[in-house]
C-alpha cells in the first residue's frame, strides 16, 4: 500500500468514527476531517509509525551506552527494536516481535560519569529526522534507571525533552499539595518548552510522559467545584484521602485537561523493554475476563460487546467468564503462562486480592505470568496502590513485565472506569490505550483516583492494520543468535561441554528457538550437564507445561531467578490432586522448601493435603514446622504451626 493510499485508508476510518461517543471537548477542527481529539492523536501517532518501516529484526545491547548509541542509528525512514541483553523481559519481546533475525551488538563503551555528558548524549540520539510532528513532550532524569524508556520514545515518538531532577516520591508514596504544585508547574513549563501549542486538547501537546520514579499518588489543594460530587456512592469521599498523580497532572485550574499524563519507571532494561513494546508491538490475542455478575450496574460491563467490536478489527479475543473464572479454573490456566498480549480484567479486591467467581478471593500469587508483552486495563480497586510493591497486584503484574496498565490508586468505584464495549470502540478508532480509558464526562471526569503506567501514545491495535511496514534486515555481517546456537548445538555433539550446553541453551531461548530449546534439555540430562543447561531450560519447560521436566530442571538450579518459583507453583497448583508415585513425591518435596512469600502459609494450605497423602502426616507436620521456624513474621508462623 502506497503512503498515499495509507493516508486515504486512515483518513476513511477517522471520518466513519464522527458520531463516536462520550470524546468530550473535541477540537472545532482536526485533520484530516472534524473528529474527536483522541482520534486525532491516535491518527497523528500511526502516521508517524507509518513513515518509519521497521528493520525485521531486534538488537541486544549489553549496556546504557550501546544502547543509545543503536537508538542513535534509527533515522527519520527507518527503525527497529532495541533491547538489554537480560533474560526476563527480552526473550518476551522476541517470542511476540518473531523478527527474522535477532543479533548482539558489542560494547561501544562506558557510559559517562557526568550528567551533562550522559544528557548530551541521550538529547543527540533522540534528535531522528521525520516529518511527524510531536504530539506530546516526555520528562526524564539520567539519575532514574527509567531514561532508557524516555530516550527510546523521545527518539520514536518525536518527542522532545525535559530533564526532571528532584525529589518527587517513589511508589510507595504520596505527594503533599506543594510537591505536586511544583512538580504540576514544571510539566506545564515542560509544554510551553517545547514551543507548540499545548493549553488545550486538540493542539499540538497532546501527552506527558514522566519516565522516572514518582509518587502514584498526590493529595493536591482543589477548589470544592474539583472534588467528587456523585450521588449514591457507597461512601464519602474526605479531602485528605490521595488522588492519582497522573490524573491531576495536566489540568488548568478550573479542572479541564490539557494533556494525558502517565509514567514509567523501574529499572533500565524494564523501562527500556516498556517503550520498545508500546512501539512495536500490537496487542496480539486479547483475553476479557470478569467475574462481575450479569445484573444491574455490573451488566455495562460485560466482556462479549468489547470482543465482538475488537474482533471486527482483525484482534482475536477470548472472553471468560463464569465458572472459568473460579478459583479453580483460574488456577488451572495459570500453568504454562498466560498467552495474550492485552488483558482487561474485570474484578474486585484490595491491593493484595482480587475476587473471582462467587467472590473467591484469589491473593498476589495468583497474579498470571504473561509469557508476552501483554497491556492490561484492570477494573479493581487500589491495585497500583502501590505499583512498586511485588506484593500488590499492579505491582506483581508490572514486575513480571507489563508494559501497558490502566487501573487506580485509590478506591475509585465502578463508574471511575470506561466500560468495555466503549473503551473498544475508542481503541477500534486508534485512540490510544490509556487515553481511551480516561473518563471525560460526568461526575468522574474531575481529578480523580485512575491512573496510567505506560506509554500514553501506544496504540491497542495491530500495526499492520494501520499501514507499518517490515523490511528485511541489512546483510551486514553481524553476529546472528539463531546461527550462533546452531553452531553451537552442533560442536556439543563432537565435544560436549557445561560451557556449550548453557551457551546455546540461552541463545535458543533468546532468539525465540523453543523448541530446540527443549530438545536440547534431555540432551543436556544424558551428558550429565544438566546444571549448566538447566536455569534457561526453566523457560521453555513452563511454557510446554511439562511439569516433571520442570520440577528436574528446578532442581538441578544452583541459583534462581525472579519468576521461577512462581513458575513452579503455577504449574503445580492445578495438578496438586492428581500428582502420585515417586515423581509426585519429589514434587511435592520440593514445593514444601520453596514457599512464596510473604505470607507462606496461603502456599502451605494448598500442600498440606497432598503432602500428607504423598509422604505422610508426620513428613507435613515437619515441614510446617521448618517453615514456621523461616518465618519472620509470628502471626504467619502461629498460622504454619496449626497444621502440625
Amino acid at each position: 500500500m502506497s503512503s498515499s493510499n495509507r493516508t486515504v485508508a486512515l483518513a476513511v476510518l477517522m471520518l466513519s468514527c464522527v458520531p463516536l461517543r462520550t470524546f468530550a471537548q473535541a477540537p472545532a477542527a482536526a485533520p484530516p476531517a472534524e473528529v474527536p481529539w483522541p482520534v486525532a492523536l491516535g491518527f497523528r501517532v500511526a502516521t508517524l509509525e507509518q513513515e518509519r518501516k521497521v528493520v525485521d529484526q531486534v538488537v541486544l545491547v549489553p549496556d546504557a551506552a550501546t544502547y543509545v548509541a543503536e537508538i542513535a542509528q534509527w533515522t527519520g525512514t527507518t527503525r527497529w527494536p532495541v533491547l538489554f541483553d537480560e533474560p526476563r523481559f527480552a526473550p518476551s519481546f522476541i517470542r511476540a516481535f518473531k523478527p527474522e533475525r535477532v543479533v548482539r551488538r558489542a560494547s561501544v563503551g562506558s557510559w559517562p560519569e557526568a550528567r551533562v555528558e550522559r544528557e548530551r548524549l541521550i538529547c543527540n540520539a533522540a534528535l531522528v529526522r521525520g516529518t511527524g510532528q510531536s504530539a506530546g513532550v516526555v520528562l526524564m532524569s539520567t539519575d532514574d534507571p527509567a531514561w532508557t524508556a524516555g530516550v527510546a520514545l523521545a527518539a520514536g515518538r518525536c518527542l522532545p525533552i525535559t530533564f526532571l531532577d528532584g525529589a518527587f516520591g517513589d511508589e510507595f508514596a504520596t505527594l503533599d499539595a506543594d510537591r505536586f504544585t511544583e512538580l504540576r508547574t514544571r510539566t506545564e513549563a515542560a509544554a510551553a518548552a517545547s514551543g507548540l501549542a499545548w493549553r488545550g486538547l486538540g493542539d499540538a501537546i497532546e501527552t506527558v510522559v514522566i519516565c522516572r520514579s514518582v509518587a502514584p499518588k498526590c493529595v493536591p489543594m482543589l477548589p470544592p467545584q474539583l472534588r467528587l460530587q456523585a450521588a449514591g456512592l457507597p461512601q464519602p469521599v474526605r479531602s485528605d484521602e490521595p488522588l492519582s498523580t497522573m490524573d491531576c497532572l495536566c489540568r488548568h485550574d478550573d479542572g479541564t485537561r490539557w494533556a494525558i499524563a502517565s509514567w514509567i519507571f523501574g529499572s533500565q532494561e524494564r523501562a527500556g523493554f516498556v517503550a520498545m513494546s508500546s512501539m512495536f508491538l500490537g496487542p496480539g490475542e486479547t483475553w476479557l475476563m470478569s467475574q462481575y455478575p450479569s445484573t444491574q450496574g455490573w451488566a455495562a460491563y460485560a466482556p462479549q460487546p468489547a470482543a465482538e467490536r475488537l474482533n471486527k478489527t482483525e484482534i482475536t479475543t477470548r472472553v471468560v467468564t463464569g465458572v472459568d473464572m473460579s478459583i479453580d479454573a483460574w488456577r488451572r490456566q495459570l500453568m504454562g503462562g498466560f498467552n495474550c498480549g492485552m488483558l482487561w480484567l474485570n474484578s474486585h479486591g484490595q491491593q493484595w486480592e482480587f475476587a473471582l467467581q462467587n467472590n473467591v478471593m484469589a491473593n498476589v500469587n495468583d497474579v498470571p505470568l504473561t509469557n508476552l508483552p501483554t497491556a492490561v486495563h484492570c477494573i479493581h480497586s487500589f491495585s497500583l496502590a502501590q505499583p512498586a510493591n511485588p506484593e500488590s497486584i499492579g505491582g506483581r503484574f508490572i514486575e513480571q513485565g507489563i508494559y501497558c496498565y490502566h487501573g487506580s490508586v485509590y478506591e475509585p468505584f465502578l463508574s471511575a472506569f470506561v466500560p468495555p464495549a466503549l473503551l473498544a470502540d475508542r481503541v477500534a478508532y486508534l485512540a490510544p490505550l490509556l487515553v481511551s480509558a480516561r473518563v471525560f464526562e460526568g461526575p468522574f471526569a474531575v481529578p480523580w483516583r485512575t491512573t496510567g503506567y505506560g506509554d500514553p501514545q501506544h496504540l491497542a491495535m495491530i500495526p499492520s492494520r494501520y499501514g507499518v511496514q517490515r523490511i528485511k534486515p541489512p546483510e551486514d555481517g553481524a553476529l546472528v543468535l539463531r546461527a550462533a546456537a546452531i553452531a553451537a548445538l552442533q560442536s556439543l555433539k563432537a565435544a560436549p561441554s557445561a560451557d556449550g550446553f548453557a551457551s546455546a541453551m540461552r541463545d535458543l531461548v533468546m532468539s525465540g528457538e523453543e523448541a530446540l530449546a527443549l530438545a536440547l534439555w534431555p540432551m543436556s540430562q544424558q551428558a550429565g550437564f544438566s546444571k549448566a543447561a538447566a536455569l534457561d531450560a526453566l523457560g521453555p519447560l513452563f511454557r510446554a507445561r511439562d511439569f516433571i521436566s520442570f520440577v528436574d530442571a528446578y532442581a538441578a538450579c544452583e541459583t534462581h531467578r525472579a519468576d521461577d518459583t512462581t513458575m513452579l507453583w503455577h504449574l503445580a497448583v492445578g495438578r496438586l490432586g492428581s500428582l502420585n508415585g515417586d515423581e509426585g513425591k519429589r514434587a511435592v518435596a520440593l514445593l514444601s522448601r520453596n514457599l512464596r512469600g510473604p505470607d507462606a502459609s496461603a502456599d502451605f494450605a494448598l500442600l498440606a493435603p497432598t503432602l500428607e497423602r504423598l509422604l505422610g502426616r508426620q513428613a507435613m507436620r515437619e515441614a510446617a514446622e521448618r517453615a514456621a521456624a523461616n518465618a519472620r513474621d509470628p502471626a504467619i508462623a502461629k498460622k504454619l504451626r496449626a497444621f502440625s
